[in-house]
């Protein structure tokens, strides 16, 4: 029996991208939307052989559409999940996995299905290790990997049924604005990456923010792994995409996944200690240095 494959669409750029994944996988593949109806009209159009839709609003998020997908993926009997890292997808994504006793894997960056064989590289420690997986079961992939190009459109689209279960009692009551969204609007952001040694030390990075007017933001390990930072600060493909005029990474290795966050700056300054870091592959100014020795020093030549 072929590869079936569910995927998880919660916005456009995964009913192109991740679609388009599963299609070239699997031999049937189901989107699972929630968003707008239009989503599941390209998600029908770019190829899924089964669309299956609901509409969140203000009283039914994302989240509250969990369990029911995830009891629309088992009656797909998966043998692979796909979603991207975004908090909404993952938690899709998560509940439908422990469904159907999915093993789960972050940070796919590609998935291969050949020979009925399916393989996956990850990317762990913020780049610096390519991991490789072989699933002889079904397996859910958080994919932050490169978007496949859309390629095709089919000219007999399936057609998009409803969800048909409600969601969970699960109401959004309050939103309130953080600075966490001024990393968006910023024209200064500093970034920091595992080469930070200890929480206490942001300290000193929020100082140099301030003396250049910056926001501070990191990768996704400070956040995710560590918890040094709030989730919504992490810069890449799945977290907060930025275009500042100036864009300094300290202690940053340089992964694509974190790199895609920032391709929109203007001036990309990376200060590591590791001479071959892939960050400054890219970095429009790269300086082999401790940042502990760095950040010092430019807050002393600031102060003159």
């Amino acid at each position: 029996m072929g590869l079936k494959v569910v995927v998880f669409v919660t916005d456009q750029r995964e009913a192109e991208s991740l679609v388009t994944l599963a299609t070239g996988l699997g031999d049937h593949v189901t989107a699972l939307v929630v968003g707008a109806e239009q989503l599941a009209a390209q998600a029908a159009i770019i190829g899924a052989d089964q669309v299956i839709w609901a509409e969140p609003d203000d009283q039914n998020p994302v989240e509250a559409w969990a369990p029911a997908c995830a009891a629309a993926a088992a009656q797909a009997e998966p043998g692979l999940l796909i979603a991207s890292g975004t908090p909404s997808a993952r938690a899709l994504c998560g509940l439908a996995a422990a469904k159907v006793r999915a093993g789960v894997v972050p940070r796919v960056t590609g998935i291969e299905h050949k020979d009925g064989q399916l393989s996956l590289q990850a990317s762990g420690f913020n780049g610096q290790v390519v991991q490789h997986y072989q699933a002889s079961g079904p397996v859910a992939a958080l994919y932050v990997g490169p978007a496949p190009e859309v390629t095709a459109t089919t000219s007999n689209p399936a057609a998009v049924e409803p969800l048909d279960a409600q969601p969970v009692n699960l109401k959004v009551i309050d939103q309130i604005a953080t600075s966490q969204g001024g990393l968006k609007q910023a024209t200064r952001v500093i970034a920091v990456g595992r080469g930070l040694k200890a929480k206490a030390d942001l300290e000193m990075i929020d100082q140099l923010a301030k003396a250049l007017g910056a926001e501070v933001g990191c990768t996704m390990p400070v956040a995710d792994d560590l918890h040094w930072m709030d989730v919504e600060r992490y810069i890449g493909r799945s977290g907060q995409t930025i275009a500042p005029q100036l864009y300094i990474a300290l202690g940053v290795e340089g992964a694509p996944q974190h790199m895609e966050g920032v391709r929109e700056a203007k001036m990309v300054v990376a200060v590591n200690t590791d001479e071959e870091a892939m960050i400054f592959r890219t970095a429009d100014i790269g300086l082999v240095a401790d940042l502990y020795q760095f950040v010092p020093a430019l807050l002393q030549a600031l102060d003159r």
